[in-house]
């Protein structure tokens, strides 16, 4: 018999234990119940029974859970030879969780996490295993993941983990609400400035807006900007320019105008995508994750469009790779009991059948390559319809470049530019700062 067990401590795992196998001891079942033992125990020969612990945060209201939970429950009543032990943060809950368990030297075997700039400290402290040979010897790996998509699961050449996740900014736009005030839908920087007034003096919230919306802005801005010679200035091989400091100027206009609700940042990033789904604001620009939990009375009305151009001149961008992957412990690679088993659980997870329920389900972008078909989750498929049309160009978050001591500093400097407590001089200037005095060491 398949478990699949919710963790809640030491002590709890070793009483469900006890409980399981005094179970298992027992009288008085069904032939039906005989033959399913004898085929577990037929499949528990061919396969050694093992224990894993699984950590995830994509449960509670995230879109991601509607299919993922869904999957690893799947899974285990497929591998019955594994007690599947399921550990849970929500959100950014998870990153808390790694860190103690890492800091008491017991991780989990498999968990989901961001890349490296956040788990750099483990694999200098040999605690994520390497997976660049079991990738370059696995056949079932060759061509499946997009280009690059293991990009920020690399360190020094090396890769920590498969790609589960594509992380894009997405510009959303009701047009029932544009047509309604009489706004053309901004295709121009200055063009979304008038919009914006127009909104405002309508009494509505021009922007569904969180503390991350502004940083997405500023992406946008700054990928316009510099193009494709933004990634060596911020890994710190080349200074920035004025530039830097001029998006960060065209945000803190946005600011002034009154494009984003008072307190923003008290807002968690579902909380400001109410404000579009309730028709308060007829904007959102935001992460992909959160397309699986737009409003479906929303679904004929919303426009997926790219982020405004500084001027005609310039090409249009869209923040687009990896960003959320599956890691296996150093401690689960070294137990032989465990590698097999914990290999194919990473594999299943960052795999085609996960992929595919992550789309059609949570409309949730998968980094994987394939044909995709009319099932798709409608709001995704806008999505990957403007980003795959050949009009904007794509590129990385630009956390993902970032060391984690530069990431935070540069999270908090765009809190600080948005609330008026820095210039946009000066918030260029302690960015540059920031990226030399902590260089990522991924890169060196």
């Amino acid at each position: 018999m398949n478990r699949i067990v919710g963790v809640k401590s030491i002590g709890f795992i070793l009483c469900m234990a006890l409980f399981l196998m005094a179970c298992s001891g027992g009288s008085g079942t069904s032939d039906k119940e005989e033959a399913q033992g004898s085929s577990a125990t037929a499949n528990t020969e061919e396969k050694a029974a093992v224990e894993l612990t699984l950590a995830h945060g994509w449960t509670g209201e995230t879109a991601m859970a509607k299919a993922f939970e869904p999957a690893v429950e799947r899974y285990a009543q497929e591998h019955d030879y594994i007690t599947l032990n399921v550990e849970t943060a929500p959100g950014n809950g998870i990153r808390d969780k790694i860190v103690t368990e890492m800091a008491a030297n017991d991780p989990p075997d498999v968990f989901l996490h961001w890349g490296v700039r956040e788990t750099e400290r483990y694999i200098e402290n040999g605690k994520l295993a390497d997976l660049t040979d079991l990738i370059a010897d696995d056949p079932d790996l060759k061509d499946l993941y997009s280009a690059n998509a293991y990009g920020s699961a690399t360190y020094r050449g090396r890769i920590y983990a498969l790609p589960i996740q594509e992380n894009m900014m997405v510009f959303l736009v009701n047009k029932k609400m544009f047509e309604e005030y009489g706004v053309d839908i901004p295709e121009t920087f200055d063009e979304l400035k008038e919009a914006v007034k127009v909104f405002k003096e309508k009494g509505l919230i021009p922007f569904a807006a969180n503390g991350g919306t502004p940083r997405a802005m500023l992406l946008s801005l700054v990928d316009q900007l510099y193009g494709d010679d933004l990634r060596e200035r911020l890994i710190g091989n080349q200074p920035f320019d004025d530039r830097l400091a001029q998006a960060a100027d065209d945000v803190k206009e946005l600011v002034d105008l009154g494009a984003f609700p008072e307190g923003m940042e008290t807002l968690s990033t579902l909380q400001a995508l109410e404000l579009f789904n309730a028709g308060m604001s007829p904007m959102y620009f935001q992460h992909s994750w959160t397309l699986g939990s737009v409003a479906e009375d929303l679904f004929d009305n919303v426009e997926v469009i790219p982020f405004p151009k500084l001027s005609e001149a310039e090409d249009a961008y869209m923040t687009s790779a990896a960003g959320y992957f599956v890691y296996m412990s150093q401690q689960a690679y070294e137990n032989e009991s465990k590698r097999e088993a914990a290999w194919d659980l990473v594999k299943y997870l960052a795999g085609p059948e996960v992929g595919k329920d992550l789309e059609v389900i949570s409309g949730n972008p998968s980094p994987i390559v394939w044909d995709r078909d009319t099932d798709m989750h409608p709001m995704l498929a806008k999505a990957l319809k403007l980003r795959d049309s050949g009009t904007v160009k794509t590129s990385p978050d630009h956390n993902e470049l970032l060391s984690a001591e530069a990431s935070k500093i540069y999270n908090d400097l765009v809190t600080k530019l948005y609330l008026n407590e820095i210039t946009p001089e000066e918030y260029a200037k302690l960015f540059e700062e920031a990226i030399l005095e902590n260089p990522n060491p991924a890169f060196e």
